[in-house]
């Protein structure tokens, strides 16, 4: 109770397994199972009205991992230095997935982990995340205005224009502003388990107080435990 009491708290595994007294791999196992439990409840939520969509760049690479597999073999403590990254939009394969927020405007949200941002990507995120012939309300990326099966109007950024009367994407920004610091707590994260990071930020905006311990207990009891969610 106490580990899922700091996991909600966005508490790392090290400092949970500091606390409550345990190894850092058991500490490590009951956040992994405690989280994906928390994602089974947001695997196929889909939005509809008017959905806001917004998109972010995310530094995750091979923490704690070797490239080709298996763990690294360094002999001393990793650095803690800032990752070198490629300039563009992010990308799998350079370690920089894409995020994409889709936002209702009666507040629920859903967040989800992206190779890349392409045409297709986005088309079949949009698929998973909105129900067909909503109203989106997105910037003038061409993957958005790319998009069928929807109502879609844009605001065009590089024109100074973030508004204009309902269509803005204030509302996926400002998630973004509070899903940073909540993923710079855990000082980098792999990108195998990045979806895994941000579907269970996706549950806490959902399930706030103790409704979140309650509903992660619930939902560990009841049905197996699935293996985090792809990237798309």
């Amino acid at each position: 109770m106490l580990a899922t009491f700091r996991l909600c708290l966005a508490c790392s595994s090290r400092r949970i397994a500091r606390e409550v007294g345990v190894h850092i791999r058991t500490s490590y196992r009951w956040c992994w199972w405690l989280r994906n439990a928390a994602l089974s409840y947001e695997m196929h939520r889909q939005l509809e009205g008017t959905v806001e969509a917004d998109e972010l760049s995310h530094t995750a690479g091979h923490k704690g991992q070797a490239k080709q597999g298996g763990k690294k073999a360094l002999g001393r403590r990793a650095r803690g230095r800032r990752q070198k990254r490629e300039p563009g939009r992010g990308h799998y394969d350079k370690d920089r997935p894409a995020l994409i927020a889709w936002v209702s405007r009666q507040g629920a949200v859903v967040l989800q982990a992206t190779r890349d941002f392409t045409v297709k990507t986005v088309q079949k995120a949009a698929d998973l995340a909105v129900h067909a012939g909503s109203r989106l309300s997105t910037d003038s990326a061409s993957s958005y205005r790319a998009l069928k099966g929807y109502a879609h109007d844009f605001v065009n950024h590089t024109q100074k224009a973030y508004a204009r009367g309902d269509v803005h994407e204030n509302r996926a920004e400002c998630l973004f502003s509070l899903l940073k610091p909540y993923l710079r707590v855990f000082r980098g994260i792999s990108k195998t388990n990045l979806s895994g990071y941000v579907g269970f930020f996706q549950f806490l905006r959902r399930f706030k107080g103790l409704w979140s311990y309650a509903g992660i207990f619930a939902q560990a009891v009841c049905k197996p435990i699935p293996s985090g969610r792809p990237a798309l």
